[in-house]
């Protein structure tokens, strides 16, 4: 009975606002020293430390706190993001996301093109252009337009042997 009472309680714990983790995100991922002002930052930064705890009712529940900062849930805001803080963000959700870099190879091949888009931008969010340079390398040649643009422009500033000859 006292489990099911707690459970009841604990069930009522909001999540917080989406908006609000990405913000905190973005102060650690900017600045240590930024983070460690901003009360929010400070939270998702003990949060983030303790992903590996070996209790995993901690760990389930921690995910469920930062669930705004996985892939899935970050795909389509990447792309509205200058490219520095596409690449600053996309090193937080890679360290709360253990499937971050499947999650962006299967969108990169998505039939929708808007989904592809996004994909690219996340790619270089995620800092796996050199990962997926075969998926680049059909887009570049075979895909949309537009695709091709974003893909050749994501291309352009990545950082790897794979992307120079593409």
């Amino acid at each position: 009975m006292a489990f099911w009472i707690f459970w009841q309680e604990r069930s009522k714990c909001p999540v917080p606002n989406s908006e609000i983790i990405v913000r905190a995100a973005l102060h650690i991922a900017n600045d240590e020293d930024d983070a460690s002002r901003n009360e929010h930052a400070r939270l998702l930064q003990r949060l983030i430390a303790l992903i590996d705890h070996n209790d995993e009712n901690i760990v389930r529940g921690i995910r469920r706190v930062i669930q705004p900062l996985h892939a899935e849930a970050m795909m389509h805001r990447f792309q509205d993001l200058r490219p520095r803080s596409r690449r600053i963000l996309g090193r937080v959700v890679m360290m709360v996301d253990p499937d971050a870099l499947q999650r962006v190879s299967d969108a990169i091949r998505h039939p929708v093109l808007k989904n592809r888009i996004a994909a690219i931008a996340m790619a270089d969010a995620l800092a796996v252009v050199d990962l997926l340079s075969e998926s680049f390398e059909h887009i570049i040649q075979e895909d949309h337009l537009e695709a091709r643009i974003t893909a050749a422009e994501v291309m352009a500033n990545a950082h790897g042997d794979a992307t120079w000859g593409c």
